[in-house]
């Protein structure tokens, strides 16, 4: 395994994607939890299930995050999201399995598809690989050098708004909210 990198002067990135060229790649050389020991103590010694778990989260995030690219999102710098950038492993292992509010409402905008469907069939998948703490983790917390007033429009109706108190969407219950009111404007 290699660490690849878009130009001489980066030292690796996780994943890459161009849009111009329809293209993601990503690399599985600094995915494995005793990275980054040698080659050869990482073929010889046993994956644990533990580490097949982490791995297997890995490698989903950054598929999922090249797909984001080549769907047409950038890097998030509203939330804990999916499309975080990630230039360390403890970032990319803060990054959820899932969109924030923002960059799930840019891609529904695109691709106008079934919110909740997508959800639930994710839900399925992490219970069937042992991914369960990803789907209930549905916390957000804002970057740390942007507070902003973080509100959610949907065909002009405002449907959350921290300004006005609904806080972050940091509960199941307030991302059903948004979520329904997204599926309600198709």
């Amino acid at each position: 395994m290699a660490d690849i990198y878009p130009n001489e002067s980066w030292n690796f990135v996780y994943g890459e994607a161009r849009t111009i060229d329809s293209l993601g790649v990503y690399s599985f050389a600094r995915l494995d939890p005793l990275f980054p020991a040698s080659p050869q103590r990482l073929l010889s010694v046993p994956l644990t299930d533990e580490h097949c778990v982490i791995m297997l989260r890995r490698c989903i995030k950054i598929l999922l995050h090249e797909l984001g690219h080549l769907f047409g999102l950038k890097h998030c710098i509203y939330y804990v999201c999916l499309m975080n950038g990630a230039n360390n492993q403890i970032e990319m292992d803060r990054q959820t399995l899932y969109l924030c509010p923002i960059c799930l409402r840019k891609l529904y905008s695109t691709l106008q598809f079934d919110v909740r469907h997508m959800y639930e069939n994710f839900v399925n998948l992490y219970e069937i690989y042992g991914l369960e703490e990803e789907h209930l983790d549905i916390t957000s917390e804002p970057t740390s050098d942007v507070t902003g007033f973080f509100e959610v429009t949907v065909d002009g109706k405002l449907v959350h708004s921290k300004k006005d108190g609904d806080g972050l969407p940091d509960t199941k219950e307030k991302m059903d909210k948004i979520v329904k009111a997204v599926e309600e404007a198709k």
